[in-house]
């Protein structure tokens, strides 16, 4: 009975053993998912931020440029 019992554990160890790497391989994916998610979501609000600089630093040389030519008109 023993030589039988034998290669089912090594079968049930085996089976085990993929079903946890499957397990493993859709929860690295899950992460991975949710990591790209996080980079996105950071990325976009780097990229507002940068327009928003952008957008009031040329506010600023705009009125700048506006003074100097009211002052060369006077």
């Amino acid at each position: 009975m023993n030589d039988n019992l034998q290669p089912m554990k090594m079968i049930s160890l085996n089976a085990i053993s993929w079903v946890s790497t499957v397990a493993t391989l859709q929860m690295a994916t899950d992460v991975l998912q949710v990591l790209a998610m996080a980079g996105s979501v950071i990325v976009s609000s780097l990229s507002a931020w940068w327009i928003i600089k952008q957008a009031k630093n040329l506010d600023r040389i705009n009125r700048e440029a506006e003074q100097n030519r009211l002052k060369d008109a006077e």
